[in-house]
């Protein structure tokens, strides 16, 4: 019979309890949840949002908590989130999810990607086009 001292029997509790705490965040190990793919959305909200996007959003607050939760993002008592500072928020959150790649609450959220683009989106490539042959 092995006998333990109370006291390497505490050390064992702390480095299990250790291992417990240095694993990393799923969301930040997550390829899209990262802060390369954070900055990757800032810099090309400048671009346009794509054409098979359709849908409105659900004010479930996901995109607001990527990599880390937004400091303007509240609750109201309903559990809603809004923004406090939406008339001024950032190109990438009114834009999110810009296109499909970069989509990473679709599980969630309110918006949806077509494999077509729409009729309303189809009609207006084709007046555009039929500006461009005349």
């Amino acid at each position: 019979m092995i006998l333990v001292s109370a006291e390497a029997e505490k050390n064992t509790k702390n480095v299990a309890l250790n291992k417990r705490i240095i694993k990393p965040m799923k969301s930040i190990t997550n390829k899209k949840h990262s802060i390369t793919h954070k900055i990757k959305r800032q810099i090309t909200a400048f671009l346009p949002i794509h054409v098979t996007r359709t849908g409105t959003c659900k004010s479930c607050g996901s995109c607001c908590k990527l990599v880390f939760k937004c400091p303007w993002l509240k609750f109201d008592e309903n559990g809603k989130s809004f923004c406090k500072i939406y008339s001024h928020r950032p190109l990438s959150c009114k834009k999110y999810p810009r296109t499909s790649s970069e989509f990473v609450t679709a599980n969630i959220c309110g918006f949806k990607f077509e494999e077509t683009p729409s009729k309303k989106n189809d009609s207006s490539k084709r007046k555009t086009s039929s500006k461009s042959l005349k």
